[in-house]
């Protein structure tokens, strides 16, 4: 990296050659937190201050079951609200396997 007389920055990779600017990004009319609120309500995202909670509860891990629902391509026993359940073998409320996602 040379700077130039004008205060410029002139980059170069390591034979000695010019490296270009990159292009700017073309502008668009809408940019920002309004455009990305809009494309989530069109697309039925309902995104909240809650959305990123965890509905983790503390229980351990059952990795045997983890890497199952891996390998079967996301499919996993669900939890009395519908999400997958991954608790540790012999933990309470493990329900059976459900082999549907939910709707």
């Amino acid at each position: 990296m040379v700077r130039l007389p004008n205060g410029e920055l002139r980059f170069t990779d390591p034979q000695g050659q010019d490296i270009e600017p990159a292009p700017r990004p073309p502008a668009t009319q809408e940019m920002g937190l309004l455009s990305l609120e809009r494309l989530n309500t069109q697309a039925g995202l309902q995104i909240d201050a809650e959305t990123g909670l965890t509905r983790w509860d503390g229980d351990t891990i059952d990795y045997e079951a983890a890497i199952d629902v891996l390998v079967r391509g996301g499919f996993a026993p669900l939890d009395s609200s519908g999400f997958p359940c991954l608790r540790a073998v012999g933990s309470p409320e493990v329900p059976p396997a459900i082999t549907s996602r939910p709707a």
